[in-house]
């Protein structure tokens, strides 16, 4: 029954862990997707900020070779001007190079800006990438996880599966030994009622044998005494020729069936006292454990008196309390009322009070270690009892293995004096 609360207590905990393991990793699975969705979402704005500035760097080059031709021109105008012969306006070349100027200086001002944007949008896209790789290497991880959490979980099935198995063999296993503990209780109270009736048969076999013993000794005891009376009467010749003839035959002498017949007996003698012996013993720890249930409600009364005994004390300490901080506040109140009251007064009443107090905790305390040792020697009693009662079960065990040896012991005895 032990192994079997043990399997089913690991059991449990196999399918907690299963449990766990299988919300541990919908939790991934809802992680791994959601870090799906901001790739994606992030891949999307990195496209787009990709094709952003690609545009900006394509009119960037547009602006750079817009701004050449600008000042081409310009270096041609300034050309023209330096080169002027009267023919050519040169307050409008000079009016056509102030705006080719100042297109070019906006021009100038567009890149610059752009080159700005394009910079951010750089470092957006780093940035981007940056954390791209960053949501790979946790969704890798993540992955790796939910696959080591995918073989655990398979590993906790397939040992859950071995242990269901395990399980089931052991509640077999019991249920046959259950059977087996019951055949063998009836095989035990047959053989006890079968010892009982083979003692008495064996007893009443041992009286009638020694009453036949002591008749065939009369017997014997006679026939010899009346064979030496015949052998003085006979003649040195005839005692010769007898003597002869007794060599032939042996006297058959009874000591041997007697000797079996004590040791049968003794050997009955010793297992009755065994018994009772073994008797005595479970009568013994019977009595300790009943000793020790008298000591521990013994125990358990004095805890309860001493934590009534506590209460009580703690409810005086209180009242005493409330009556001293009652007197407190008296006083105080008529210290207010009456200022020719000395401090002096209060302060020894303060130092009474606090006195008291220290006392009332003392005791508290002294009340309270009381307490703490009798229930240390109550969960002491408690642990003997739990060993003597171990004992007992050891005793009862040897007891039952005694009494199979002594079965067997009288069985095989049964069947010498059967074959005698």
């Amino acid at each position: 029954m032990k192994n079997n609360d043990e399997l089913n207590h690991t059991f449990k905990k196999m399918e907690n862990n299963i449990r766990n393991i299988s919300e541990d990793r919908e939790n991934l699975k809802t992680k791994i997707n959601s870090l799906n969705d901001e790739i994606e979402n992030l891949n999307i704005q990195m496209n787009e900020w990709i094709e952003t500035a690609e545009s900006r760097a394509k009119r960037i080059k547009s602006m750079e070779s817009e701004i050449d031709e600008l000042t081409k021109k310009r270096d041609e105008f300034t050309n023209i001007v330096g080169k002027n012969k009267g023919n050519v306006d040169v307050n409008e070349v000079i009016q056509q190079k102030l705006d080719l100027e100042k297109k070019v200086s906006e021009l100038e001002v567009m890149l610059a800006v752009a080159s700005k944007k394009t910079n951010e949008y750089e470092g957006r896209l780093s940035t981007a990438r940056i954390k791209r790789n960053t949501r790979n290497s946790t969704y890798a991880r993540l992955t790796m996880n939910l696959m080591e959490q995918t073989n655990r979980e398979s590993v906790l099935k397939s040992s859950n599966s071995l242990l269901k198995d395990q399980l089931d063999d052991e509640k077999l296993k019991s249920t046959n030994l259950n059977s087996t503990v019951e055949k063998l209780r009836d095989e035990l109270s047959n053989i006890r009622k079968e010892k009982l009736a083979n003692e008495t048969d064996f007893k009443k076999q041992i009286s009638s044998l020694s009453s036949k013993l002591q008749l065939v000794q009369y017997n014997t005891d006679n026939l010899v005494q009346s064979i030496y009376s015949e052998i003085i009467k006979l003649s040195e010749k005839e005692k010769e020729s007898f003597a002869e003839i007794l060599k032939e035959y042996k006297y058959h002498d009874n000591d041997d069936i007697i000797q079996k017949l004590d040791a049968v007996e003794n050997q009955h003698i010793e297992s009755t006292e065994v018994i009772e012996s073994l008797n005595t013993i479970i009568n013994d720890q019977l009595g300790e454990l009943e000793e020790l249930r008298t000591k521990i409600k013994t125990l358990e009364d004095k805890n309860e008196s001493l934590r009534r005994r506590v209460k009580q004390e703690a409810e005086e300490f209180s009242s005493q309390l409330k009556a001293l901080e009652d007197v407190n506040e008296n006083l105080v109140q008529q210290m207010m009322e009456d200022n020719n009251e000395s401090e002096e007064y209060v302060k020894k009443l303060t130092e009474t009070y606090m006195l008291q107090q220290e006392e009332s905790e003392k005791q508290y305390k002294m009340v309270k270690d009381k307490l703490d040792k009798a229930e240390s020697e109550l969960i002491k009693a408690k642990k003997k009892l739990s060993e003597t009662q171990e004992e007992l079960d050891n005793c009862k065990q040897d007891y039952e293995e005694q009494m199979n040896m002594l079965l067997q012991q009288n069985i095989e005895l049964s069947t010498k004096l059967a074959s005698m």
